[in-house]
Formats: structure tokens, C-alpha cells, sequence
């Protein structure tokens, strides 16, 4: 990998902000990006602390983001994301508050259509023994909770049972 040269502490501190600028980052990451950057140990933490002061920097608004976007729009579960978070090297206390804006709704609805879309493709629906542990399998991957996949897809299944009563 070519190096380019080494910034200085401002030059530095100005990439930084332009990078948190343009999306939600964290200290770990940011952290990373100045030694990358050839920026000393001391002038990281003056330049950490500058970026956290001026509010372009905050580990607890960074875990809801993307807590938010990861259940929102990849589909993910709890348990995939706090994975994800921990890997990050955030905090605990980051952690464990990335989910308070998420309401618990929001979440069961995206965990009822990841296990719709699996069912969905899967001949004989759910009412087949091998495709329910084929739908948990899948959800679980995507880090739900296997209480929240069982519910849904018992639910699920009472509701294609009744349906098909019906007709």
C-alpha cells in the first residue's frame, strides 16, 4: 500500500470532521482513521476530544444510527447487531442504549417479514416441520431472538392453518 504523506494535527482534525460530517462515526473507527493518517498518539487524543466538544463525534448517537439502519434496512436482529457493535470496540453502556429509540414494534414487524420473505420461498410454507426449522435457522442468522422466531412462526403457521380451514 503507497503512503501518502503525513497530515498535520489541523489538516488531521479537518479530515475528521469532514468524515463525521458525512455519516455517523465512532471514536474506535475515527481513532483508526488518524494513525492511519501517520497523526501521534497525543495529538489523536487532543483531536478525539476537539471532535467529541464540537458534537461531530458521539459513540451513544453512532450505536442508535446504526442499531436504526441495521434493523431498518439490512434486516438485522438484536443479537447481530450488538455483535457487530461490540467488534467496534464500543463501550458497553453504547451498546447496551443502541436499541432505546427502536420501538418494540418496529422491531417485531421487521422480524415478521424476514421470516415472511424465508417462508415465502420455501415450497409447502411453513406448515412443513423441515421448513419451520429452515425459516428459524435463517432468522436466527439474521440475529433475532429464537423466542421472537418461534412466536412469529407459530403465529404463522395458526394463521395458514385457519385459512386453509376456511376455504
Amino acid at each position: 500500500m503507497i503512503r501518502s504523506r503525513i497530515l498535520t494535527p489541523s489538516e488531521a482534525c479537518a479530515r475528521a470532521a469532514a468524515l463525521c460530517d458525512k455519516c455517523e462515526q465512532c471514536s474506535p473507527d475515527i481513532i483508526k482513521k488518524l494513525t492511519q493518517w501517520g497523526v501521534s498518539s497525543a495529538e489523536v487524543s487532543r483531536i478525539l476530544k476537539k471532535l467529541i466538544d464540537s458534537r461531530y463525534l458521539d459513540d451513544n448517537r453512532f450505536a442508535r444510527a446504526y442499531a436504526h439502519d441495521k434493523l431498518i434496512f439490512s434486516g438485522w436482529g438484536r443479537y447481530k447487531i450488538i455483535q457487530h457493535l461490540r467488534a467496534k470496540r464500543l463501550e458497553r453502556e453504547c451498546v447496551e442504549q443502541a436499541f432505546d429509540g427502536i420501538e418494540d414494534s418496529e422491531y417485531l414487524s421487521v422480524a415478521v417479514k424476514v421470516v415472511k420473505e424465508k417462508a415465502r420461498g420455501l415450497a409447502g410454507g411453513l406448515g412443513i416441520y423441515e421448513n419451520r426449522l429452515k425459516t428459524l435457522r435463517f432468522a436466527a442468522q439474521r440475529g433475532f431472538e429464537p423466542s421472537v422466531i418461534t412466536r412469529i412462526i407459530n403465529r404463522l403457521v395458526r394463521e395458514q392453518t385457519e385459512t386453509e380451514a376456511a376455504d
